[in-house]
């Protein structure tokens, strides 16, 4: 569930929940936002249910291009990561 909206001075993308095609939706708003001359964006993500992790980290790795996007940790401490790709 991505709602894109414009006519503001930052792009609003609400998220409802974490979908297998959610990264491909935020990427489809982020561009025509972009062609609206958006530079800037406001994720929504109230009331978000949450859903697939993969998904998640994709939506961030629109935003991220390097260093650490999650860390993964149990009681013991951190014991995984997941990195933007261009890192």
């Amino acid at each position: 569930d991505v709602s894109p909206g414009s006519g503001q001075a930052a792009g609003y993308i609400r998220l409802g929940s974490f979908s297998d095609l959610t990264d491909v939706e935020v990427r489809a708003a982020v561009t025509r936002l972009k062609s609206e001359g958006v530079s800037e964006y406001v994720m929504d993500m109230r009331n978000n249910g949450g859903g697939s992790f993969e998904s998640g980290v994709n939506v961030a790795r629109i935003f991220i291009n390097e260093g650490i996007i999650v860390n993964i940790a149990d009681s013991k401490g951190i014991k995984d990561y997941v990195e933007a790709k261009n890192a």
